[in-house]
């Protein structure tokens, strides 16, 4: 099924795939590119789901990314107004979580245009900030759960990463949909 709307200036039927109209040459716009893909999304509800679903992970990814700077900033904060905490201590403790904080928000922009790269990133550092406590010292991994607390958390953590490695094939097929619609 052809996805089309008219040229507001000559008329002719303007596809999902093209960047300007085939008749005038005049640039389909951005809102007339948002309308084509939501009369696409109406029509496939194969691409509606692979949407929703990388939508929902990439909001997921924002979200997160946006937690973990203001949790950075907020224990920083602490650490500094304590006088007895050593000023070169936090630095990679602090820098760390931050640019994986700040990369999972960058990654919420780039996924609009190549979720399949921003899914990768966001769910390799999710799983690598899960592992990493247990490969640092199982000990205190476990430790760390046996709180009420601290195993809702970790539960929390595992749901998120579920929600985006089952996210991952949802933007292969919303990429492969798309790759097809530019090949009619």
């Amino acid at each position: 099924m052809t996805v089309s709307i008219p040229c507001e200036k000559c008329a002719r039927p303007i596809g999902l795939a093209e960047s300007a109209c085939l008749g005038c040459g005049r640039p389909v716009t951005r809102d007339e590119r948002a309308a084509l893909e939501e009369r696409f999304a109406a029509t496939n509800s194969d691409y509606r789901d692979a949407r929703t679903t990388v939508a929902r992970a990439l909001t997921v990814s924002l979200v997160s990314g946006l937690l973990t700077i203001a949790i950075v900033a907020i224990v920083f904060l602490l650490a500094r107004m304590a006088s007895d905490v050593d000023e070169s201590a936090p630095i990679l403790e602090t820098l760390a979580p931050l640019v994986a904080g700040a990369t999972m928000v960058a990654m919420f922009f780039v996924g609009k245009h190549e979720p399949i790269l921003a899914l990768a990133v966001v769910t390799t550092l999710w799983f690598a900030a899960l592992a990493a406590p247990f490969a640092l010292s199982p000990l205190a991994g476990v430790l760390a759960m046996m709180s009420p607390v601290g195993l809702a958390l970790a539960l929390a953590r595992i749901g998120v990463l579920l929600l985006l490695l089952q996210a991952l094939p949802s933007a292969w097929r919303l990429e492969h949909l798309r790759t097809a619609v530019r090949n009619q």
